[in-house]
């Protein structure tokens, strides 16, 4: 009897792992095809920057961007109210954003915290470029200025951090003598970035001091900012 007892048990589980395996696998395809739509909607947006080692990375990336560009928390996961956004076709672009309100009029430069964004603003009001930026948490919201300052040029072509080891060419500088607009910093030793690209538009780093871009955006301020010119800081 306790042979026939263990062999009815085992055949009484046999089943029930195998709905509990297929629901699993199930399951999982659910969550890849939801994947899929995803990056599929985030590409459509134009929320993915540049390539990446890692896929998984840039996905967050992707996700983060979205979710700044929509007004959502910036968890970098898919799921809630983010794939509600996504899958309801009303998304907004990750790369075309609007310029926030109450941020004056004329020729200016828009820097949105919240949103990791820059906006380069002509004085009709049109758009001549806007991009991601890896800013800082402490610079207050507020106007200011590019321009010289303690005697310091406004621009510089080419330039080195105070350790001496990092380049942060395409210098704009705008507060407090010291803090300025440049190009993501680049090792001396290595010749490599400190970050990738794909980390503008996110809040998966924060800088100390400076506002970092990519090349091509801040080859972009750099002539722009060639006069005097206004920087809103809003969030």
């Amino acid at each position: 009897m306790g042979s026939l007892a263990v062999l009815l048990v085992v055949t009484a589980l046999g089943p029930v792992d195998g709905a509990r395996a297929q629901e699993t696998r199930e399951s999982a395809t659910v969550v890849a095809s939801g994947s899929k739509l995803a990056e599929s909607r985030l590409k459509g947006l134009g929320c993915f920057i540049g390539p990446s080692a890692s896929e998984g990375m840039r996905l967050k990336a992707a996700t983060i961007r979205f979710q700044a560009a929509n007004g959502l928390r910036q968890t970098g996961r898919l799921g809630g109210p983010t794939m509600k956004r996504l899958t309801s076709g009303k998304g907004k672009s990750c790369t075309d954003r609007p310029v926030p309100t109450r941020t004056g009029q004329g020729r200016r430069i828009v820097m949105s915290q919240g949103q990791n964004w820059l906006w380069l603003v002509k004085e009709d009001g049109t758009v001549l470029a806007q991009g991601g930026i890896v800013d800082n948490d402490w610079l207050p919201q507020r106007t200011y200025r590019t321009g010289a300052q303690c005697g310091k040029p406004a621009r510089s072509r080419y330039r080195s951090d105070r350790s001496g080891a990092l380049r942060i060419d395409w210098f704009v500088r705008f507060h407090d003598c010291i803090v300025g607009f440049h190009q993501i910093p680049v090792s001396k030793r290595t010749g490599q970035p400190i970050h990738p690209d794909y980390y503008a538009g996110t809040d998966l780093s924060k800088s100390h001091g400076c506002i970092r871009m990519p090349l091509p955006l801040i080859k972009k301020l750099y002539r722009f900012a060639a006069q005097p010119t206004k920087v809103v800081v809003t969030r």
